[in-house]
């Protein structure tokens, strides 16, 4: 009677495991290449595009903006934030509150304070300030993690940091039960923006 191999049988499963596994993760990539075209762009290429954006739009951004930690005492020093958040471009701040507050039955009569800096590029949905142009903007959710880095590139957890990190204050005069994210993100912290279904990869 022949003596069936069972090891070698187990090498065989393995290695095909393993290549199905290889095609699987390739067929993804080129899936998700196919679905988001990637394009290189300039910051200066990027303020353009959306001087031009008509309308309110849908976009991902990412992003890289300092997080602000406490010097006293910080052993971390500069500590970096990177974050892809998924948000509204081209929609007035007080146009926002004032449709959450109609979605929560409530009177839509908020009033938005004249903001405390910057200036709107007329026709466009840019900010100008101090020379440097500002994408304003509604968040609604973030995309994967956040990660922290020191300027060497170390990855830092939140609760190494957290004794650091500015306190934010969650009082506002928006009246609404669900908080209105509203943030101004300077053009040089992005790093790539998902628009029309299509990433552009800032590149400097």
């Amino acid at each position: 009677m022949e003596k069936y191999n069972d090891s070698y049988e187990t090498k065989n499963t393995i290695m095909r495991n393993k290549t199905m596994a290889k095609t699987a993760t390739q067929t993804v990539q080129k899936t998700i290449e196919k679905v988001t075209p990637i394009v290189k762009t300039t910051k200066d290429a990027l303020v353009a595009m959306l001087a031009n954006q008509v309308g309110s739009n849908i976009v991902t951004l990412t992003t890289k903006t300092d997080a602000r930690l406490r010097k006293t005492g910080n052993p971390f020093g500069q500590v970096w934030k990177f974050s892809k958040v998924n948000c509204f471009i081209g929609v007035g701040y007080e146009s926002c509150v004032n449709r959450q507050l109609d979605r929560e039955d409530k009177e839509p009569d908020f009033v938005a304070d004249k903001p405390q800096w910057g200036d709107y590029i007329p026709g466009t949905c840019l900010i100008e300030y101090n020379g440097k142009e500002y994408l304003p903007v509604l968040c609604k959710t973030v995309v994967g993690k956040i990660e922290f880095k020191d300027n060497d590139g170390n990855v830092l957890t939140k609760d190494q940091i957290a004794e650091f990190m500015p306190k934010r204050s969650t009082e506002t005069r928006q009246g609404t039960d669900k908080p209105i994210e509203w943030r101004k993100y300077k053009i040089d912290s992005i790093l790539g923006v998902t628009m029309n279904g299509t990433y552009y990869q800032i590149i400097v």
